[in-house]
């Protein structure tokens, strides 16, 4: 772990000051369309997740585990101040803050192997003749950041609605609220996961770059 200087303490505030505003600003951080939430906030994560780790030198295992916990506080706290049709499922940590700190966990443990492997392969590169440099280790990192915003993308999903379909008709036992769990589940799948995973996989790896061009 580097230093913490006033810069690096300013720019990871600055971030998660902007991390908060996209959660409660209507329509930044999660766009309502209908019933449901176009969300964005999975991609701040990201860029949090890797700032923290470039700025401040902190394992991502561990920086993913702290926005993480920042992405399902965030959730849960949205609900109270703004309640909508959703809000007796995320007023509950585990819908709201467990997926999303799994998430975190697991996203960050596959950045952190990534990440050593391309290090690997650039100091490889380094000490060989560049005729013998791959297109894998050319674009390691490029192809990292998108394998990277492909899966917080999918677990993101994964994990929330897993929680939703299978624990929540265990947890609320009024047969309304049950066959909602199930419904919105299935809708939420259909109609948000390829969209948030687009928009992951295009905004997140030119950011990633622009902060390695930064801090590298």
């Amino acid at each position: 772990m580097r230093k913490l200087t006033t810069r690096v303490i300013t720019i990871n505030s600055i971030l998660i000051a902007i991390f908060l505003l996209f959660t409660f600003v209507p329509q930044l951080g999660y766009i309502m369309i209908g019933p449901v939430a176009l969300t964005l906030v999975h991609i701040l994560f990201l860029i949090g997740t890797y700032a923290l780790f470039l700025t401040a030198g902190v394992n991502l295992i561990i920086a993913g585990t702290i926005y993480g916990l920042i992405f399902g506080l965030s959730s849960f706290l949205k609900v109270l101040v703004f309640p909508d049709i959703t809000a007796f499922i995320f007023v509950n940590p585990l819908f709201s803050v467990v997926p999303r700190l799994l998430m975190g966990v697991m996203v960050g443990t596959l950045a952190q192997l990534l990440n050593y492997s391309a290090v690997k392969r650039e100091q490889k590169a380094l000490n060989s003749q560049l005729a013998k440099i791959t297109w894998l280790t050319r674009y390691s990192y490029k192809i990292y950041d998108v394998i990277v915003a492909a899966t917080a993308t999918i677990l993101n999903t994964f994990f929330v609605l897993s929680f939703m379909y299978f624990l929540g008709p265990l947890i609320y036992t009024n047969p309304d609220q049950q066959s909602f769990f199930k419904a919105f589940t299935w809708i939420i799948l259909a109609t948000n996961f390829l969209p948030e995973l687009i928009l992951a996989i295009l905004i997140y790896p030119p950011v990633a770059y622009a902060l390695r061009k930064l801090y590298y």
